[in-house]
């Protein structure tokens, strides 16, 4: 998984740099000035951030990382690099063949 450029939202794509995740199960938010990404199903689990959101490096590594992350982000899109950022959210977890929805939270 990595960053595509386009001029529309159908494109044609012009990959931007080298990939920054393995798998699926990416979640990403913004954080400061930049945007962070965790990626969960493949590779090292752990927090990348990149300041002009094209190149990632890498930050925390991540015990326990929830699967199939969504986060509650109540300050996206405000601007604001001191808000509270990423606090909580929802994942999933199977135990005998049954789905459940969990709630985790970041500290």
């Amino acid at each position: 998984m990595g960053v595509a450029l386009a001029d529309s939202p159908t494109g044609p794509f012009v990959k931007q740099g080298d990939p920054l995740h393995a798998g699926h199960e990416v979640m990403i938010w913004p954080h400061g000035k930049g945007v962070a990404s965790l990626a969960t199903a493949a590779g090292p689990r752990m927090v990348y951030h990149a300041t002009g959101g094209l190149r990632f490096v890498p930050r925390n590594d991540v015990k326990n990382a929830p699967q199939a992350p969504g986060a509650w982000r109540s300050d996206d899109f405000e601007n604001n690099p001191n808000g509270p950022g990423l606090r909580w959210g929802i994942s999933h977890s199977q135990q005998q063949g049954d789905l459940y929805l969990l709630r985790f939270e970041c500290r």
